[in-house]
């Protein structure tokens, strides 16, 4: 769920962040970082994440600084390379029984 507006979406058309030990949102690109995630549609939710301290509850306070305009600069370029493709479906279900 993107957590500045709330749509319920596939996580791989999501943006996940995590935060680093200054207490920055970082962009996870391989979608491996340890600890709490948060996730984003892309970057016209950041807004809206923000203005409702949503990365606040997401990394339960462990939030120092936001740099927006660089997390914003970051979504861009991972929406820009995605192709439709690989936003709009999940993978088919096989079921094996």
């Amino acid at each position: 769920m993107c957590v500045g507006c709330g749509a319920r979406r596939p996580q791989a058309a999501l943006s996940r962040l995590t935060v680093t030990a200054d207490g920055q949102p970082v962009l996870d690109r391989a979608v491996r970082s340890p600890g709490r995630g948060a996730y984003l549609c892309g970057p016209g939710c950041l807004a809206g994440a923000v203005k409702r301290k949503a990365f606040q509850r997401a990394f339960r306070g462990r939030v120092q600084v936001l740099e927006s305009e660089a997390l914003a600069a970051a979504l861009r370029t991972v929406k820009s390379t995605a192709t439709s493709e690989e936003i709009v479906a999940p993978p088919p279900h096989v079921d094996l029984l």
